[in-house]
């Protein structure tokens, strides 16, 4: 699985429903370009696109978009260099261990 991430174009994630998504995560992880569907969850994973491209849900909208980046190399390269930064950044142990205690510090003041 992490030859097939190294060595892909560009992992496109068309999860629509569900929340945040593990495989979007590991595809960060493996510093992949992302091509995502344009929902809540991609777009706070890859903030607005800065970790990687959203694309709406039509075929022209992901052809336009896979189209950009063939024609544009240095940002398939330049979004491969920043996806772990997103995962070391929000997606860590750390973090996430943190927004539990929030939560239930929360409940218990309620």
């Amino acid at each position: 699985m992490k030859e097939l991430h190294h060595h892909c174009f560009a992992y496109v994630h068309g999860h629509q429903f569900g929340g945040i998504n593990p495989s979007i995560l590991k595809a960060l992880g493996y510093s992949n370009c992302i091509l995502a569907l344009n929902t809540p969850f991609n777009d706070e994973v890859l903030e607005g696109g800065h970790y990687g491209v959203l694309f709406d849900k039509n075929v022209a909208s992901l052809k336009e978009k896979i189209l950009t980046l063939e024609q544009n190399p240095e940002m398939v390269e330049d979004f491969r260099h920043r996806a772990p930064e997103q995962i070391r950044k929000r997606f860590n142990w750390e973090n996430i261990a943190q927004q539990y205690l929030d939560v239930f510090e929360q409940l218990q003041q309620n």
